[in-house]
């Protein structure tokens, strides 16, 4: 005949065996108390009551982890790890390590959690200074790109900056010239007229503003080749088009350009008026 133990818990009229470790609640720094009064009473205000916390109820050494144990008559108390270590009992054991473990990972992902705000607050605070920055050094454009807030490009660029976020000088020259571009193209709204007879030979002066390709076939031979869409604007507004392999290639907008060329047709673009020169040949810009 087998003679069950009886546990030392039970022994000493903390409850009926078997027990369970249903939380652990650990006591607040002494130094939270010299550092925030406040913080340490309201940590001390949410102590389980009633169960003897601070003090092992088994063998009443003080303690600052408190393992809460139910028995199975639903009484509740508090003990040390040490105690539970000498019960002997591997399934209260298996529970306390386990609510110790889950203790330590919720300290943890608190700890990960305060860096990672202290982190973003550091890099708000970062950010409302460059924005600051930003809206100073850059206050003209800012104010030019205004009108401009439909091009997505520009609004992009400027709200990065508004934002407090890195933005490179490359993209803020890019804004600038894309601004002044379409300034120029305003201020030439509906000025453009078409010049000369089909066929008259005429010489033009002005500045690129747009550049296109396209591949075709060679006529003639084998193979392909590119054309070049140049369109050019003259100083009164009219424009321009080329379309050839022999001249594009490497021209840029905003380039200041000379050629003579035969009206092919008269043609509209975006209901733009634009007269399509052929038979091109580039001059010598003069100084």
């Amino acid at each position: 005949m087998t003679i069950e133990a009886t546990h030392c818990f039970e022994k000493s009229g903390l409850g009926k065996a078997p027990f369970h470790c249903v939380g652990l609640y650990s006591l607040p720094s002494t130094s939270l108390a010299a550092s925030n009064p406040t913080a340490y009473n309201n940590a001390l205000a949410e102590a389980p009551r009633n169960i003897g916390c601070g003090a092992c109820c088994y063998c009443g050494t003080p303690i600052v982890h408190n393992f809460i144990i139910e028995s199975a008559d639903k009484r509740r108390f508090v003990v040390g790890s040490d105690c539970v270590a000498k019960t002997g009992d591997a399934g209260l054991l298996k529970a306390v390590r386990a609510e110790r473990l889950k203790v330590v990972r919720e300290a943890r992902e608190i700890g990960r959690r305060a860096k990672r705000e202290e982190r973003e607050a550091a890099w708000k605070r970062e950010r409302e200074e460059r924005a600051e920055v930003f809206k100073v050094e850059h206050a003209a454009l800012i104010k030019s790109a205004e009108a401009f807030n439909h091009i997505d490009f520009v609004r992009d660029v400027i709200g990065r900056g508004l934002e407090g976020r890195w933005v490179s000088d490359k993209a803020l020259a890019a804004v600038a010239k894309c601004i002044a571009e379409n300034v120029d193209n305003a201020a030439f709204a509906g000025k453009s007229e078409y010049v000369g007879k089909i066929g008259e030979r005429l010489t033009i002066k002005g500045k690129v503003v747009r550049v296109a390709s396209f591949v075709r076939p060679c006529f003639g031979s084998y193979g392909n080749e590119t054309v070049w869409v140049v369109s050019i604007r003259d100083e009164v507004g009219n424009v321009f088009v080329t379309k050839t392999p022999s001249f594009g290639h490497s021209t840029q907008k905003g380039d200041i350009v000379a050629l003579k060329g035969t009206v092919k047709e008269h043609s509209e673009w975006k209901g733009e008026k634009q007269t399509v020169l052929q038979r091109v040949k580039e001059l010598e810009v003069a100084a």
